[in-house]
């Protein structure tokens, strides 16, 4: 199973229970890695949400 939102022009994995992982099949299908945003990279903030770096 896997939970993906879009916005903004990102794909936002929220959830990926895929064996091999989702984010290599966005890749594969032309979507580019910095529009790939992984949910759980996200942290919370009083006032709003703040995207982590990752280094993917």
């Amino acid at each position: 199973m896997i939970y993906i939102t879009l916005g903004e022009g990102k794909v936002y994995v929220e959830y990926d229970g895929i064996e091999h992982g989702i984010t290599q099949d966005l890749i594969d299908q032309g979507i580019p890695q910095n529009n790939i945003i992984l949910g759980h990279l996200w942290e919370m903030n009083a006032e709003n949400f703040r995207e982590v770096q990752s280094n993917y």
